[in-house]
């Protein structure tokens, strides 16, 4: 599921999952929530922000069981660990990523700018798919390498 903006990711989630924005931090102090099939999005945050933000409640939704608020336990430490990189995944893709290579972006910072996250946002994002299928990819046509935690390290494969 991409979207380019916070209305058009809303309108493909609320396809299964009811949303609502509220205003979050004066009753729970915190900018998203999960819970019964339900997903509350702090209403006073950027258009970006609330993005950003539905993309891991939605990752939440499709990979939490339980109750996981109390973060001392390891089990649900690893589930909002899940979540977060379900969301991650869904929002910046390798095509995302050559896209950006292709428009003359060599780095995460600028990647962000382009694509409407913020930094520490596509920082985390790049940190899970290089967990996932390593420090150097071969995709479509692409090298691309995930070795510096600030520049985007792509070429074109020869033949």
């Amino acid at each position: 599921m991409k979207a380019d903006s916070y209305e058009d990711l809303l309108r493909e989630i609320t396809k299964e999952v009811e949303v609502y924005e509220d205003d979050l931090i004066s009753t729970i102090g915190d900018t998203g929530y999960y819970r019964d099939n339900t997903i509350y999005i702090e209403r006073t945050l950027s258009e970006s922000d609330k993005r950003e933000r539905l993309y891991e409640e939605y990752g939440h939704h499709r990979t939490t069981i339980g109750i996981i608020l109390d973060q001392s336990k390891t089990m649900n430490r690893q589930q909002e660990r899940s979540a977060r990189t379900f969301g991650q995944e869904l929002a910046l893709s390798l095509d995302d990523i050559i896209n950006c290579y292709r428009n003359g972006i060599e780095y995460y910072w600028e990647c962000a700018e382009y694509l409407d996250f913020s930094e520490e946002f596509v920082y985390e994002a790049v940190k899970a798919l290089k967990n996932k299928l390593g420090e150097i990819i071969y995709y479509k046509n692409y090298i691309i390498r995930f070795v510096t935690e600030t520049l985007l390290n792509i070429e074109t494969k020869i033949g």
